[in-house]
């Protein structure tokens, strides 16, 4: 049933900030986090480690850093369980199918956030660092960036992989601010 299915973390970000972090640390990710022992990375030495980090696939952070970023995670993920979205399915899934269009089959691939997978339904949670979580905010941010057509696409994909589920397959944005007082906002859209 999963053989579509891969849980392999992405390649991370030659700039690191807060969100692509915090995101990680919320998903439960954070193994792929590694503590580099330095001031910060000016030092030829830290550029080293960080450079070698970032080549086998982890995230190089500060340590001081890094304890502020668990904090944040901390609180977003403690808010959002209080909205009842709870990471316990699989992080940051990877799926692969094939489409069918006018001019041949189409290769695609999906990076869900979270999978859960029940007996009756199946929840996606895409996770969306924002400045504001307030829903006026969040109408233009869904409109600018298409999470309409995300939403379809990774609906589509894993309608693909599970066709069992057809039509019991459920989208939540879960929207967290990064900053106190660190609010968050399910949304579903329309």
């Amino acid at each position: 049933k999963f053989r579509w299915l891969q849980s392999h973390p992405q390649k991370p970000k030659r700039e690191l900030d807060l969100g692509h972090v915090a995101h990680k640390l919320v998903l439960g990710a954070g193994a792929q986090i590694v503590v580099v022992d330095h001031k910060d990375f000016k030092t030829k030495a830290a550029r080293e480690e960080k450079a070698a980090t970032l080549a086998r696939g982890q995230i190089p952070i500060l340590a001081e850093k890094l304890a502020l970023y668990r904090y944040k995670a901390k609180a977003a993920r403690s808010r959002l369980e209080d909205q009842g979205i709870v990471f316990s399915g699989r992080s940051e899934v990877t799926i692969y199918w094939n489409e069918e269009t006018p001019s041949g089959r189409v290769r695609c691939r999906a990076r869900l956030d979270h999978l859960i997978v029940t007996d009756d339904r199946i929840t996606i949670i895409d996770l969306k660092s924002t400045e504001s979580a307030h829903a006026r905010d969040l109408r233009s941010s869904c409109w600018r960036y298409a999470y309409d057509i995300q939403e379809a696409a990774y609906k589509r994909a894993v309608a693909a992989v599970f066709p069992d589920y057809e039509g019991r397959i459920d989208f939540v944005f879960a929207f967290i601010e990064l900053a106190k007082p660190y609010a968050v906002n399910p949304v579903t859209l329309s």
